[in-house]
């Protein structure tokens, strides 16, 4: 229940707010392209992918569930994607993440934004947060948070297989290695970045993130053949130009 959470009071205005943000997002898609309809449908069905398969196939580990946003932290948090991580029976952790599918696969004002909170040293802030054993609730701050994207011929493999119900497919899907990948990639040069701009307390929580993510690929016994593979995704391979490029603060 909403009243659950401590900060419900906030509510009401920030519901009123992200209803107007709503609004005017129709309103600004009746001008829309059909290629800006179809990417914003494509976009869509990859959440919904992404949701299902972190779940069903364990695409982030045996240990990982996704937690689906408020629409306030989704619209003004950059949160399309909570995920869950149990590292023993009395901790977690979490990424959030910011999925994306464009026609470009130009990802600068994501990572801009990235940048900004390791620059202010607060990280994503998720303000109507739960966890899915419903032991806490409230305000989450300090969360690293990662772009994901995939391109078309990879996002069509995935939509072919999702609406045959290939599951077999899906659960031996390329499209999980490029996903740890990019968030392997950019968690090390968030965690570089943080070091050069004087924040070690992000250093820490981008290297305890990472340390997990290594884990998880270890666990998969992904190998780095199947990384080198990956790297023909041209989205991977513009996720990884943002992230080093933001690391070496060219």
């Amino acid at each position: 229940m909403l009243e659950d959470f401590p900060n419900y009071r906030d509510w009401e205005e920030d519901q009123a707010y992200v209803d107007k943000l709503k609004e005017k997002f129709k309103r600004d898609a009746v001008g829309s392209s059909p290629e800006e309809v179809e990417s914003a449908k494509l976009g869509e069905i990859f959440e919904a992918i992404i949701f299902e398969q972190i779940e069903l196939s364990n695409w982030l580990g045996e240990n990982a569930n996704t937690i689906q946003p408020s629409d306030y932290d989704d619209i003004i948090n950059k949160v399309d994607c909570i995920v869950e991580i149990e590292e023993s029976p009395t901790s977690t952790s979490h990424l959030a993440l910011a999925m994306d599918v464009t026609i470009s696969g130009h990802f600068g004002d994501k990572f801009a934004h990235i940048k900004k909170s390791i620059d202010t040293g607060e990280l994503t802030k998720i303000k109507y947060f739960a966890t899915d054993a419903g032991n806490f609730k409230g305000e989450k701050s300090l969360i690293p948070s990662v772009v994901i994207a995939v391109d078309r011929p990879t996002l069509f493999s995935m939509i072919k297989a999702w609406t045959q119900k290939d599951q077999k497919a899906l659960a031996e899907h390329p499209a999980q290695v490029k996903i740890l990948e990019e968030i392997r990639i950019q968690l090390s040069a968030f965690a570089k970045y943080a070091e050069s701009v004087g924040k070690p307390r992000l250093v820490e929580v981008y290297q305890h993130s990472l340390a997990i993510v290594e884990k998880i690929i270890t666990e998969k016994e992904i190998t780095e053949e199947q990384f080198k593979e990956a790297h023909g995704d041209d989205f991977l391979d513009a996720i990884r130009f943002n992230a080093v490029h933001l690391a070496d603060r060219l």
